[in-house]
């Protein structure tokens, strides 16, 4: 039998992501911290994670009241090509 490391984001279009690395320490924290990260950060209660803010991409924050439908911009940050030059989050 094979070992594997998945992660899975409900949320997400692409629920389950699957490990195809060496299994070293480094590869797999590398894997487990991108792979786990969700498309649309929800921020509106702080955020402490260095991975939000060690990004070569460049931060997009959506602020607006909770009633406020947010589909569009989850459907953009939802697509592969966007989140390769931006990381989306929100405040309420």
């Amino acid at each position: 039998s094979t070992s594997t490391v998945s992660t899975y984001r409900p949320f997400e279009k692409q629920r389950r992501r699957d490990y195809e690395g060496k299994f070293d320490p480094a590869s797999l924290m590398g894997f487990v911290s991108t792979a786990s990260f969700p498309s649309v950060v929800d921020i509106t209660n702080g955020f402490t994670t260095n991975l939000l803010f060690r990004q070569h991409r460049k931060i997009a924050i959506l602020v607006a009241p909770p009633s406020f439908s947010n589909a569009s911009y989850v459907s953009l940050a939802s697509r592969k090509d966007a989140r390769k030059f931006a990381v989306f989050t929100y405040l309420n």
